[in-house]
């Protein structure tokens, strides 16, 4: 098959699926029919001669060939969409976007609601949801943008030559304790602490 006869449409079709793992959801997505999605599912799995997906309960699990398809996917599109924006300067106040973060409880509590705040008054079309993390799925969330970011507070290597990583920032941590306390280090003396301080 030659590319001038693949329908691009099929390929946001497809990107859809793999995020929302459901044909309602990703006709609701793409503001189309659910018989409209599964006709384009249809015509995919015949152009790459694989189901794509199987149905397991309510959800659609992607196969080996459309995991191994959606990072290509996903750049092709982002691609077409920025060949297709007007040139011009970005505005904040003006986007509409949706992001999805994934990290444990400490990091929705430091990075994620502040940031969340933050864009309700520089960027308020611009939605940012957040998931608890896994350590299991966060590379294949990634992958088929189920999460756009993953923070993880205790630093982890990450063997995954397609998935970037950036250092925010290092933290340490301390523990309270009441002055009459007994050590945790064992009963040698210590000089006292000075009071925690918390810096902006």
């Amino acid at each position: 098959m030659h590319l001038k006869e693949i329908d691009a449409n099929l390929l946001v079709t497809l990107d859809a699926l793999l995020v929302d793992a459901s044909v309602t959801r990703a006709a609701e997505r793409l503001g189309r029919s659910a018989s409209a999605i599964s006709h384009a599912l249809a015509k995919l799995r015949e152009i790459f001669a694989d189901e794509l997906f199987v149905r397991a309960g309510q959800r659609l699990v992607p196969t080996a060939k459309a995991l191994e398809l959606a990072p290509t996917v996903h750049v092709i599109l982002a691609g077409m969409e920025s060949l297709l924006r007007p040139n011009k300067p970005f505005d904040p106040t003006l986007s509409v976007r949706e992001f999805a973060a994934a990290s444990g409880e400490a990091g929705e509590l430091i990075l994620v609601e502040p940031l969340r705040q933050r864009l309700q008054s520089l960027a308020p079309s611009v939605k940012l949801s957040w998931t608890p993390s896994s350590r299991a799925e966060d590379i294949d969330a990634l992958r088929n943008a189920r999460s756009h970011f993953v923070i993880d507070i205790e630093g982890t290597a990450v063997a995954a030559p397609d998935v970037r990583v950036a250092k925010l920032f290092d933290d340490t941590l301390v523990t309270l304790a009441r002055p009459a306390t007994p050590s945790p280090h064992g009963s040698r003396s210590r000089p006292p602490l000075p009071p925690p301080t918390i810096s902006p």
